[in-house]
């Protein structure tokens, strides 16, 4: 389903890119139950905390808001098992998935990647932001008028 963005919310943004955000796992990042309902605080904090990340970087990369916005679908808690000098340690952290809608018919999933790479590179994230990769989920269908 396209999504509608720009100020007044009247710009279509029929492609859709989906992606991961692994947190820092620190402070409001920490993974707690209250971020399974998205109408708690703990979720709605943290959601725009992550957007707004999200969003900083697509702007760093010269994007308008007209054509671009950013939903938080959910928060994932992941596992991670692993073995030290046969011990098992067991830590966890919190996994966001989010949507990209984009106006942009010409911006690949490559580029969005590259984009959050850079951003992840550069001083104002400090390498902390681990982004998954993001992939094509949804497109206009092709017209083909010969």
């Amino acid at each position: 389903i396209p999504s509608l963005v720009g100020k007044d919310n009247c710009i279509l943004a029929p492609y859709k890119f989906v992606g991961t955000l692994q947190l820092a796992n620190s402070g409001d990042q920490i993974w707690n139950a209250n971020l399974n309902d998205q109408n708690s605080d703990e979720f709605n904090k943290l959601a725009s905390l992550v957007s707004s990340s999200l969003t900083d970087a697509f702007l760093n990369a010269s994007f308008s808001t007209d054509n671009f916005y950013v939903e938080i679908l959910k928060f994932i808690q992941v596992s991670n098992s692993a073995r030290r000098k046969r011990q098992a340690v067991s830590n966890s952290y919190t996994s966001a998935q989010y949507v990209i809608y984009i106006v942009n018919s010409s911006i690949t999933a490559d580029e969005l990647n590259k984009i959050l790479k850079d951003y992840n590179a550069s001083p104002a994230c400090n390498s902390s932001c681990l982004y998954g990769q993001i992939i094509l989920l949804s497109q206009p269908p092709q017209v083909n008028d010969s």
